[in-house]
């Protein structure tokens, strides 16, 4: 039996109320706010950073609050090592995106501790109904325009604007998806397990069921992978459910159990030792299977602690090559695994496999309400559903997805009355609620220093995220009005922010104004940034030296490209830039050398760029016409010059010849102290064969 604390309970306090719809609004509002991107996570850490003053107010006044167990406090620790293995990624500004998330989740961990001893359970399925109900009106009402989401924080124009089109109140439709199907079919659970009127069945029922429905119109086919994972999972906990109340299974469940198990027993036969990957693979326009090659063959060299923050991105960019950007692994687990190392990947799966035996032994227990046991089925079927769709898509790194699912995770770590061993102390065993003004001086301590750590680095990051929150309605405004001296603001704006936020995206945004190339020694500055902020960023890298080719400062290119190139022969850069630029560079390198009278050495040079020409063919149409319109726009003049100043160099070189000069390949020499020599030691290009032995 549970000890009898004086005092209320944290969530019965007016701190503790006014926490929980706190946090209940900003996990709304952070659907239609918080997308990949951390523009719109000012606003939300701000209200973390409320609901954690709010809770340290509760703990410090109120008599009783939910005890975190050994799980609970493994669980955070494992968020600490996260959160600290982020904040040393390399890559600045997405490490303060993940860390950002991953201070969230734990927020949303310990209110799911707390809100499953609630007397107030039914405030969140109402909270969960809510939110399926404004996806679904919001997907009826504006299915699917760009234009018409700066009501959300996403501005639809400048700087975080989505790169599809909404879907829902989410800008991505694999999220939205998931989300309405996941949590559809809580709400179904709910309506069975946990309602208790029959009003209420019938409203988390269709709402349930609408947002099932709305879930296969949102153009994504990850609502067929999730919903025979949901209906497998409801049934075993169905079943589970029946043996923890002591009632007989019947000859039904039994049959129909087995059907399941002979199911499952033939897709994994077939998915091992079939064509079922090899059929899904054609058909799968992302090309997953070829991304998870890729990563794979990239974390089997990753070392202990993994390669950071988003490291997979940019650790497959120079062989896989479907997109004009990096992108996700679209698989956590595997994501997991390059950026946080093995070590990640086996504490991930830990936390799923222990929260998961922990609702199995809760469930065993005589002392939970039926209102607490049907939550802890509830929270099983979205912990499940979340971990399926997983290993297909990117679902924890939206926002809305990951903060559920660890609320679902606090809800199956929450205590209940476990007994303790010993036979004069089973009857009594440890309490699930303990007071606080109780403890001692440490005790109180302990958890006002957590809150107070916590609001710290929450508005830590809310400081370093304020400016370019404040920049993207700032440009926004600006862009709506139009007129044409506001484009000198946009440009001040978009340098400015970077010296606070250096995220590569503004300086895309900076090069789509008509003065993008007006000012170059301001453009150099924000490359060099973007490039502090991240150094793998390989679009910036060839920006900056094709830049440095532009102002004829043709050595400093040359340096960039032998710095970062990433291996010998033809490269399979997924955005092919880097054969481009270099190209271009000893293009116009090797003219100047004629031109200073240099000859010997503009000969060697352009030697070499006659023989590469033959790559050259329509690459500058693969990569500048890739997404962008102004990139088409840009390709046609830049294409034009090329063939232009090709064509000259050509005639010189033979003329070159005819006169009898000799070439000097001094110039393929490193040109810094434990630098690189030229990119290809040999004249001439090698083949694809050879270019990959010589990595």
């Amino acid at each position: 039996m549970e000890q009898q604390v004086a005092g209320k309970r944290l969530t019965e306090t007016c701190a503790g109320r006014a926490a929980s719809l706190l946090l209940a609004l900003t996990w709304l509002v952070s659907m239609g706010t918080v997308d990949t991107t951390a523009y719109s996570m000012y606003p939300t850490l701000l209200a973390l950073g409320g609901v954690m003053l709010l809770t340290l107010s509760g703990m410090l006044c109120g008599g009783r609050m939910v005890r975190l167990g050994p799980l609970a406090w493994c669980s955070l620790a494992v968020g600490g090592y996260f959160l600290v293995r982020c904040l040393c990624s390399y890559s600045v500004v997405e490490s303060w995106h993940e860390s950002s998330l991953i201070v969230s989740c734990a927020i949303f961990y310990i209110a799911g501790v707390f809100g499953a001893h609630s007397r107030n359970g039914r405030l969140l399925m109402a909270v969960l109904c809510l939110a399926l109900v404004i996806n679904i009106v919001y997907y009826f009402w504006n299915p699917a325009t760009q234009g018409m989401m700066r009501w959300t924080g996403r501005p639809a124009v400048g700087l975080a604007g989505a790169n599809t089109p909404p879907v829902a109140l989410f800008a991505y439709k694999n999220h939205a998806c998931a989300f309405l199907m996941v949590s559809g079919c809580a709400l179904l659970a709910c309506a069975w397990w946990c309602a208790r009127s029959r009003w209420a069945k019938i409203c988390y029922a269709f709402v349930g069921l609408m947002a099932i429905v709305v879930s296969f119109n949102c153009y994504s086919r990850a609502c067929y992978m999730i919903l025979p994972v949901m209906i497998l999972c409801g049934w075993f906990m169905y079943v589970v459910l029946l043996l923890c109340s002591g009632r007989r299974l019947g000859w039904l469940p039994v049959i129909i159990s087995m059907l399941f198990a002979v199911g499952l027993l033939i897709l994994l036969v077939e998915l091992v030792w079939g064509n079922a990957l090899a059929t899904i693979a054609n058909i799968d326009t992302h090309m997953r299977y070829y991304v998870w090659k890729y990563v794979f063959r990239a974390v089997l060299d990753a070392p202990v602690w993994g390669y950071g923050t988003m490291g997979a991105h940019w650790e497959i960019i120079d062989t896989f090559n479907e997109w004009a950007t990096p992108n996700m692994a679209h698989n956590e687990y595997l994501q997991a695994w390059a950026d946080y190392g093995p070590i990640g990947l086996l504490l991930m799966v830990a936390i799923i496999v222990a929260h998961s035996l922990s609702a199995l032994r809760s469930l065993g227990r005589g002392v939970l309400t039926p209102l607490h046991r049907g939550m802890i089925a509830v929270s099983m079927l979205v912990l499940s559903g979340c971990a399926a769709i997983s290993l297909a898509d990117f679902m924890w790194h939206a926002y809305p997805i990951a903060t559920i699912t660890a609320f679902s995770c606090g809800v199956l770590a929450s205590p209940v009355a476990l007994p303790a061993s010993g036979a004069e102390r089973m009857k009594q065993g440890r309490p699930a609620v303990v007071g606080v003004r109780s403890q001692g001086a440490v005790g109180k301590g302990v958890l006002a220093m957590l809150c107070l750590l916590g609001m710290v680095f929450v508005g830590w990051r809310a400081c370093s995220l304020r400016e370019a929150w404040h920049a993207q309605w700032t440009y926004d405004d600006l862009s709506a009005a139009g007129a044409d001296e506001d484009e000198s603001k946009r440009r001040n704006l978009l340098a400015r922010t970077m010296y606070r936020y250096p995220d590569s995206s503004l300086v895309d945004t900076y090069i789509l104004l008509p003065s993008g190339s007006s000012y170059p020694d301001e453009l150099e500055e924000m490359l060099v940034l973007a490039l502090e902020g991240n150094p793998k960023q390989g679009y910036m890298l060839t920006l900056l030296a094709d830049l440095y080719t532009r102002q004829e400062r043709y050595a400093e290119a040359e340096i960039i490209m032998r710095r970062f190139y990433p291996q010998q022969g033809i490269p399979e850069l997924m955005t092919r830039n880097w054969p481009l630029f270099y190209y271009n560079n000893l293009l116009s390198w090797s003219r100047n050398k004629i031109k200073e009278g240099d000859v010997s050495v503009g000969l060697s040079m352009a030697e070499y760029v006659i023989n590469m020409r033959p790559s050259m063919s329509h690459t500058v149409y693969r990569w500048f016409g890739k997404h962008r319109e102004y990139h088409k726009k840009y390709a046609t003049s830049y294409r034009m010059s090329v063939d232009a100043r090709y064509k000259a160099l050509k005639h010189d070189a033979e003329l070159l010849r005819r006169l009898g000069v000799q070439r000097d390949d001094s110039w393929m020499q490193p040109m810094e102290p434990g630098g690189k020599s030229a990119l290809y030691p040999q004249w001439g290009l090698k083949s694809k064969k050879e270019g990959k032995g010589a990595k």
